[in-house]
């Protein structure tokens, strides 16, 4: 939204103490530095671009840093590779980064796995193909493994007037 609309960073503040106005209290972090540590993890964002025409995948925008136009391979369409706005591309955050990240904050602790109520299914730790994985020789077996659970509900997380949009995965 900030990129979109060309927010500055005194109106992004701002916009960080109305949501906590809202609430009645402190939900999210205001000091825009905070913020844009915790979503936008310096370098770990990666912009991919494709063809606006045929979709043929350009590449990374690494790979165009001195470039404002790409020709497309398959229809021979010149595509923006400067501009985000004006360009046809969509963001990774790659999962090995994030997780790497979440590890090694001395704010987490890692809680080890335990024998839970054999009767009660409260997520995919309690199903029983989980429970196989974590038995001996399975792939899971090692008490030293690390389970991950991505949640998607499948909706976008904005609605969008333009072409953007974001969705969780």
């Amino acid at each position: 939204m900030a990129l979109r609309h060309r927010m500055t960073g005194p109106l992004i503040q701002d916009q960080l103490k109305f949501v906590d106005a809202i609430f009645g209290k402190k939900v999210i972090p205001t000091s825009e530095f905070i913020f844009k540590r915790l979503f936008e993890p310096k370098g770990l964002l990666q912009f991919h671009f494709y063809c606006g025409n045929c979709n043929f995948y350009l590449g990374e925008k690494k790979n165009f840093q001195k470039l404002s136009y790409v020709q497309c391979e398959v229809c021979s369409e010149q595509c923006n590779v400067c501009n985000l706005q004006q360009s046809t591309c969509f963001v990774t955050l790659p999962v090995k980064a994030q997780i790497e990240e979440v590890i090694n904050r001395s704010d987490v602790k890692l809680v080890p796995r335990s024998n839970r109520d054999s009767v009660n299914i409260c997520d995919s730790m309690d199903g029983s193909i989980y429970k196989d994985l974590c038995e001996n020789g399975g792939v899971l077996s090692d008490p030293n493994s690390l389970t991950i659970t991505f949640n998607t509900d499948g909706a976008k997380v904005f609605r969008s007037h333009g072409k953007g949009s974001l969705w969780p995965i």
